[in-house]
């Protein structure tokens, strides 16, 4: 059994950014632009690219303490996204997913830009592999921890960073 877990001390941060469209009141369908980069030190580590979701909160990439699920193994062991994106679509038909990037050495930057109904998917999960590793990962745990917009369809994050301390280990 494969429980997922939090790291301790590693030498990682990766700063997110999600800048909306101007929004109106009681907005519906906006341009979302997500923008990682991997801001750690030459030399250091790596992270595969970032699988996204926004979601009406029903989809939770993982619980800590819990068995990891076979998506986010896959994710966290093999950088892949596939089996993660194709639970989505058979779970949540509404829910808005992609990729973000490819393997983002230090440095290294990547953009995407998605089209959301912020009255349909209001929550947002990611998930990418921290290359090299056998199983650690970036995410979010749960449904609900990153509520994008507020019920006008306001937008209520603007950044995630990630440290080394918000790693993950997959079992």
């Amino acid at each position: 059994m494969r429980q997922v877990n939090k790291l301790s001390p590693a030498a990682f941060a990766v700063a997110m950014l999600a800048a909306a469209a101007p929004f109106a009141a009681h907005a519906e369908t906006v341009k979302l632009t997500v923008h990682v980069d991997n801001l750690v030190q030459g030399n250091s580590v790596a992270i595969a690219p970032l699988n996204v979701a926004f979601h009406n909160g029903a989809y939770a990439g993982f619980q800590i303490g819990e068995v990891a699920s076979p998506e986010l193994i896959s994710i966290a062991e093999l950088g892949a996204g596939g089996a993660w994106h194709n639970t989505l679509d058979a779970t949540l038909p509404s829910a808005v997913h992609g990729r973000v990037g490819g393997v983002l050495t230090p440095g290294q930057s990547a953009t995407e830009t998605f089209t959301i109904d912020t009255n349909l998917n209001r929550y947002f999960n990611y998930a990418a592999m921290v290359v090299p590793s056998n199983d650690f990962f970036l995410g979010n745990e749960g449904s609900t921890s990153a509520s994008l917009f507020d019920a006008a369809g306001h937008l209520q994050i603007s950044s995630i960073t990630i440290k080394a301390r918000d790693i993950w280990d997959a079992g």
